[in-house]
């Protein structure tokens, strides 16, 4: 590893002893000694891995550096840009870079290093009496408020199989009342809703008579619906009933006749297939859209970033997962007592050192187009949507 590489990681230890007090961080590490684990906090396990590697001197140009130690020179490179700006002592307590919020507020010094960077004078917002968003940003022309919410981890929660049988059985029905052949992929976030068999079963009915074709989302309860006609076959086609391992349920049944020559073909081809994704739900980012919009001023203008939570999606769906959020996004911002937001902004960590920002603008907004909002335009080990 260079010089500057070193210089650099031996900066953001001293900026965390700094922040955090080399008491507190020792006392944590005796603890975890103590106790054989780590606990919810990653500073610490990353500031003693990382001086570990240093004392050894085993950082080289080949090192490779775990969760916690990524997630401490993350925060540091944060602090490092945002420790002079107005309010911070106020804006990142110290005191909750140490507790269960501990996500929360780095997400929060993330938000406002990367405003920094879009050349904003920024500043955090003191709470008062009534709600407040969390920072202010401002150019020579222009100021609006950001409110930042980070999503808790995403618990998985198991497929009911039972409950896909009945559903699929009613969708075959459907398809059969009206003698159409379709391949027919749902696309569920999170758990399935409970309102999820009765809302698709009431759009099938709606539109299969329409001989509709394409992909449509559901922005109230989160699932996507792609539909596609199917034709008669002479590819061999397995007529079989079954349950797919994993996040995924379907079933393909369809009818064999054979033609004039003798040639065997299929014909009332009716595919189904249900796919989960691990991720947080429609209701959920909602809610949190709802809860942060009225932190922003009235009279203001703002932006709402959220952080959610793919550790447990699979990342062949990540693509798959930003495009219904971005559709739903789409949908809330028609209504307009949404004005006063100018965009939101979704990110994620996808992987390790790699984050993802989907940056969806408000089109009823007066927000000025020139005006940047930070998650646009991402480089490096970051990803734009």
């Amino acid at each position: 590893m260079n010089d500057i590489r070193l210089r650099q990681i031996k900066a953001c230890l001293t900026i965390i002893e700094e922040e955090l007090g080399k008491n507190w961080i020792n006392k944590k590490i005796n603890q975890a000694r103590k106790r054989g684990r780590w606990n919810f906090n990653p500073i610490p396990k990353g500031y003693f891995k990382l001086k570990q590697k240093l004392d050894e001197d085993s950082i080289q140009g080949d090192c490779s550096f775990i969760s916690e130690e990524k997630q401490l020179i993350k925060l540091a490179l944060d602090i490092g840009i945002i420790r002079t700006l107005k309010n911070y002592s106020k804006g990142i307590p110290t005191k909750k870079l140490k507790d269960i919020e501990y996500a929360k507020y780095a997400y929060l010094a993330n938000i406002a290093a990367l405003s920094t960077n879009y050349q904003y004078t920024v500043s955090f917002v003191l709470e008062g009496k009534t709600k407040t968003p969390d920072l202010k940003l401002r150019d020579e022309e222009y100021e609006f408020y950001i409110e930042c919410k980070k999503k808790d981890k995403y618990q998985v929660t198991p497929c009911d199989a039972e409950r896909w049988k009945p559903f699929q059985e009613d969708i075959l029905d459907i398809l059969e009342e009206y003698s159409a052949n379709y391949n027919i992929v749902i696309i569920s976030l999170g758990d399935m809703h409970v309102n999820l068999e009765k809302e698709v079963c009431i759009f099938l009915k709606n539109n299969i008579p329409k001989c509709i074709e394409g992909v449509f989302t559901n922005d109230r309860y989160g699932f996507s619906i792609a539909m596609r006609k199917l034709e008669d076959t002479y590819e061999d086609y397995a007529i079989r009933l079954s349950t797919l391992p994993g996040r995924k349920f379907g079933v393909s049944v369809g009818k064999y006749e054979i033609d004039e020559d003798g040639r065997n073909f299929v014909t009332n081809r009716k595919r189904i297939q249900l796919y989960v994704i691990d991720a947080h739900d429609l209701v959920g980012i909602s809610s949190s859209f709802v809860n942060a919009r009225s932190q922003i001023p009235r009279s203001a203008k703002g932006v709402i970033c959220v952080d959610v939570d793919t550790s447990e999606t699979d990342k062949d769906d990540i693509n798959d997962y930003f495009q219904i959020l971005n559709n739903s996004i789409k949908s809330i911002f028609k209504n307009a007592d949404n004005f006063r937001v100018g965009a939101i902004v979704i990110s994620s960590q996808i992987s390790e050192g790699e984050y993802i920002y989907m940056v969806v603008r408000n089109e009823n907004s007066d927000f000025p187009l020139e005006n940047k909002i930070p998650g646009e335009n991402i480089i490096n080990n970051n990803k734009q949507i």
